[in-house]
C-alpha cells in the first residue's frame, strides 16, 4: 500500500499557469526540442503570435481581463461563451465587397483583411467565477472580465481513536 500526498492548490496572484494546459506545455517542449534553432531565434511564443484574435491577459487582484483586438467587426458579430472550464471568443464577419447588391461589383487586387470566422479558447481553472463574467466591445476591442474566487481550504476532521 502506498500513500499519495494530496496537494492543495495555493491561491496565486498570477494566473499565467491557470491558462497553460498540459497540452500547451507538451507542444512547447516538442517545438523547443525538435526545432531548437527556430525557438532560439524566435522563441516558442513566435507560434502563438499567429493566433487570432490577438489578446492581452491582465491579472488584477480580484479578476482577470482578456482584451482581444477585433477590428472591423460589430458587437453582434462577436460571441463570448463559457463552456465548462473554457472561455471561448468567436466571431464571423458578415459582409465583404463580394456581398454588394449592386451591378458594380469589385474585384480584389490584394486581400489582407481577415474575412473568415474565428474561435479562440482559454482554459479557466477553478480559481475563476465562471457564473458571472462580463464583456464589453468598444472601438474594435473586446474586454472580457472574469472574477477570481478564493478556493476554500480543505477541512480537517479529527477522528477519535477508541
Amino acid at each position: 500500500m502506498s500513500l499519495v500526498r494530496y496537494r492543495v492548490p495555493a491561491y496565486r496572484s498570477s494566473v499565467k499557469d491557470d491558462f497553460v494546459t498540459p497540452f500547451d506545455k507538451l507542444i512547447d517542449e516538442v517545438f523547443s526540442n525538435t526545432f531548437p534553432e527556430l525557438t532560439k531565434d524566435f522563441g516558442v511564443g513566435f507560434f502563438e503570435k499567429q493566433s487570432y484574435p490577438r489578446v492581452d491577459v491582465v491579472d488584477y487582484t480580484d479578476r482577470i481581463e482578456v482584451i482581444a483586438e477585433i477590428p472591423g467587426l460589430d458587437r453582434n458579430e462577436v460571441s463570448v461563451d463559457i463552456e465548462e472550464n473554457l472561455l471561448i471568443i468567436s466571431g464571423q464577419k458578415t459582409k465583404s465587397v463580394d456581398d454588394d447588391d449592386n451591378d458594380n461589383k469589385g474585384t480584389y487586387v490584394r486581400r489582407e483583411l481577415k474575412h473568415s470566422s474565428f474561435k479562440r479558447a482559454f482554459v479557466l481553472s477553478d480559481l475563476f467565477d465562471k457564473e458571472t463574467p462580463s464583456a464589453k466591445f468598444e472601438n474594435g476591442l473586446l474586454t472580457v472580465s472574469v472574477k477570481k474566487i478564493k478556493p476554500t481550504p480543505p477541512t480537517t476532521k479529527r477522528v477519535k481513536i477508541t
